[in-house]
């Protein structure tokens, strides 16, 4: 899961060239990579409130959550803060109205099973400071050094206390952005190493004006973004399929786990509402941004239908509502609680089970092998029932059985 803003036209500061370019770069880089990813450009603090409340509650339990912010931020009072579009700023007290905490980005990344990433090309002079009343001898120059926690890394385009440049007039992307898109797809290199480069990069572009940094504390397991090749101008060959339990006087036991393969369209989920205040309402539109309202969903509302989606706008079936939402506001929904398993050093994040009846056990290892993001089946001779478990919530049908990460073959 990926979550990449970009701010540049500020309405009340100087406009910054190059982050809706960072943004849109970055965005393309991550779906290369397999990412699920929102992309937001010139957000204003409510769209990137709503956001963070979303991709939050998404990320729990992925391998990967990574937030990419390109815009203004700033250092008050020992706090880091992002600024939308819309911030005013006029006086210190209004900096925690008014944008973001780098707290909130880090906990919403905290959650997942490999790595947390926050990635921050916001190091700049701070516009708002000449002109905000308070106690401006707080605020320093750049963003303040934060000490995460857990599996979660904090990337500055330039280290605490110091502010990152934008780069020639005539170039597209900051020299922080453009390293990190010139290496973040190179297969085998590891995150720390990835950093590393970027840092000798962009201290060379700037004559070492600029030096970026990196804060956290990360375990001895080697983490890739996109793993090794397995020979000069390969890719890494996709897992065997799932074997077949060997027939047995006994209840045969053995571990399915399978790479995601992107080959197999997905069913559509059922969706909820999701950040949408309490006292407020999900506006269901007749065609995208300031058209007809047509009709109006609660917050937390379920059995919501996705059943066409243009860009950020989902056309939705909502009993006898249909219309126009913005993505933003819907998750998917599997009607039951999330459960989580560990097994063989594996973490899985599960709800249920997508069932189908089949000849033999042979059809449901091919069924899990085609699957996208199956990683285990459980084949009842008995009943003929093929069940297939699914990585991060991807396959769902309400109230199934957990199958905690095994392939059971039951006479």
């Amino acid at each position: 899961m990926a979550l990449v803003i970009g701010n540049g036209a500020y309405q009340n500061a100087p406009a910054l060239p190059n982050p809706l370019n960072d943004a849109t770069d970055f965005s393309a880089s991550l779906q290369r990579l397999g990412f699920e990813v929102r992309t937001l450009q010139n957000a204003s603090f409510d769209e990137m409130r709503r956001a963070l409340i979303s991709f939050s509650q998404g990320a729990r339990g992925a391998e990967f959550a990574i937030i990419f912010f390109a815009g203004h931020g700033m250092e008050l009072n020992g706090e880091n803060w992002l600024v939308p579009v819309d911030g005013q700023l006029v006086s210190d007290r209004d900096v925690e109205n008014e944008t973001i905490s780098l707290q909130q980005l880090m906990r919403a990344v905290s959650d997942t099973s490999r790595l947390g990433l926050v990635i921050l090309d916001a190091c700049r002079n701070n516009p708002f400071l000449n002109r905000m009343q308070g106690s401006k001898r707080d605020s320093s120059r750049g963003l303040g050094r934060v000490e995460p926690s857990g599996n979660v890394l904090v990337a500055y385009s330039a280290r605490a206390g110091t502010t990152a440049s934008d780069g020639p007039s005539n170039g597209r992307n900051s020299p922080f952005t453009a390293s990190l898109l010139r290496n973040i797809e190179t297969p085998g290199i590891e995150i720390r190493m990835l950093f590393g480069v970027i840092r000798d990069d962009v201290m060379k572009a700037t004559g070492r004006d600029q030096q970026p940094f990196d804060y956290g504390s990360l375990g001895g397991n080697a983490i890739y973004l996109k793993p090794p090749a397995a020979a000069a101008g390969g890719n890494v060959p996709r897992p065997p399929a799932v074997p077949p339990p060997v027939p047995s006087g006994t209840n045969p036991t053995v571990v399915a786990t399978l790479q995601p393969n992107p080959s197999l369209a997905l069913p559509i989920p059922r969706f909820r509402v999701v950040g949408v205040a309490s006292d407020d309402v999900l506006n269901v539109r007749s065609d995208g941004d300031h058209a007809q309202i047509v009709g109006r969903l609660s917050p937390g509302e379920r059995g919501i239908t996705v059943v066409a989606r243009s860009g950020d706008w989902w056309q939705i079936q909502a009993g006898t509502t249909t219309g126009w939402v913005a993505s933003r506001f819907l998750e998917p929904d599997a009607g039951g609680s999330i459960r989580n398993t560990q097994f063989n050093g594996f973490a899985f994040q599960y709800t249920n089970e997508v069932a189908s009846t089949v000849s033999d056990v042979s059809a449901c290892v091919a069924m899990c092998s085609s699957a996208q993001n199956c990683l285990a089946y459980t084949f009842f001779v008995s009943q003929k029932l093929c069940r297939l478990m699914a990585k991060n919530d991807a396959i769902r049908v309400p109230n199934a059985d957990a199958v905690s990460g095994l392939v059971e073959a039951r006479r």
